[in-house]
């Protein structure tokens, strides 16, 4: 059996010799625009990521589609999404060393790419659909998206589309948590007393308070708004019309669970949960971040050029910054949590299963 090397074990002389330019210098002097190396190497560490992205998604999603999620499994998956996350950071930190290019170094080898895009990037594509974006919250039409691929990665896109998505297997794990309501217990009914108690001592110090009839008036505003926010997550009918109006995705079940398990993070079986959803709203907003460092990038390499890929350039990458968000709905979890003392008092038997105890 031949000894193992380094080089033969990593494929360098594949690696190393995959750089291919298409620029020429007009003077002759040197076979191709001296930055264009750089863009090249970038955009190849970038696709190399995005394959170990994709690698780490699947096992999360495989593990996820078991149904029944082990604690050893979730504590899996807690590993490779944080993995994910660090590998966003490095991703974001690759910028950094493609800006040292100026506006002028790009436009010398730009028309040579003509009409190759980052828009063709399919790993990039699976990633987002892997996470749960859909066709219809993306900025461009699908056939104009599917008009960027062969017919094989297509059909691989459409395969991906059609199976659960991260989003999904999420909704589904939180929606099969059993302790909103136990025995007597029901979870949203203390809330609600709760959060009823809270607006009620808030108003309470607002019109005892000092201030001018102007401020107390802004202030009741600001007031009457928390409790339409809190209302749309109590009446079952005012959620389901933010679904259909496309203000909310998650299901309430599924919000009301994560919810949950963020008011009682401290109790030992939600630690790996609540860590868990903070990964899963991280990475999301890392891909938000990463599109729009690449949008500020490009304005500042292209300003209003049309893309390369024949997209409107910047204008295409500004409106994806918030559009292609997946998780947003974990945004609204603050406008819910209680200041500790609110926090409803968990009935003795459903404590007891939710620690570790020895006898």
């Amino acid at each position: 059996m031949d000894e193992v090397r380094y080089d033969n074990y990593l494929q360098l002389d594949k690696i190393l010799d995959s750089q291919r330019p298409c620029s020429k210098t007009s003077d002759g002097k040197q076979d191709f625009v001296h930055d264009e190396l750089l863009f090249i190497i970038t955009h190849q560490a970038f696709e190399l990521w995005f394959k170990q992205i994709l690698f780490e998604l699947d096992d999360v999603l495989g593990k996820f589609s078991s149904g029944n999620l082990s604690d050893k499994d979730l504590s899996l998956v807690e590993q490779r999404l944080s993995r994910v996350e660090q590998i966003q950071e490095l991703l974001l930190t690759q910028f950094a060393s493609l800006e040292t290019m100026t506006a002028q170094d790009f436009l010398d080898f730009r028309d040579f790419l003509i009409p190759a895009s980052g828009f063709q990037s399919f790993q990039f594509r699976l990633i987002e659909s892997k996470m749960g974006l859909l066709f219809s919250q993306r900025s461009q039409s699908k056939e104009y998206l599917l008009s960027a691929f062969e017919s094989n990665q297509i059909k691989r896109l459409e395969q991906v589309l059609a199976q659960p998505s991260l989003f999904d297997h999420v909704q589904a794990w939180l929606e099969r948590m059993p302790f909103l309501v136990h025995g007597q217990y029901a979870f949203l009914h203390d809330y609600q007393i709760s959060v009823k108690r809270m607006l009620e001592n808030e108003r309470k110090r607002i019109s005892q308070s000092p201030r001018s009839p102007m401020v107390q008036d802004i202030e009741l505003h600001q007031l009457q708004q928390n409790e339409s926010n809190f209302e749309s997550l109590f009446d079952e009918k005012k959620y389901q019309d933010l679904i259909k109006e496309g203000k909310r995705r998650l299901s309430r079940s599924a919000l009301l669970s994560a919810l949950f398990i963020h008011l009682y993070r401290s109790y030992a079986i939600f630690h790996l949960p609540f860590r868990v959803l903070q990964l899963i709203v991280a990475i999301d907003e890392n891909w938000e971040r990463w599109r729009a460092r690449h949008f500020r990038m490009i304005r500042k390499m292209i300003g209003k050029k049309i893309g390369t890929g024949g997209s409107s350039g910047h204008d295409y990458l500004r409106s994806t910054i918030d559009q292609h968000r997946v998780f947003s709905d974990f945004d609204q979890i603050p406008t819910y949590l209680l200041p500790g003392r609110y926090i409803p008092e968990l009935p003795s038997e459903l404590k007891s299963k939710l620690g570790f105890s020895w006898e």
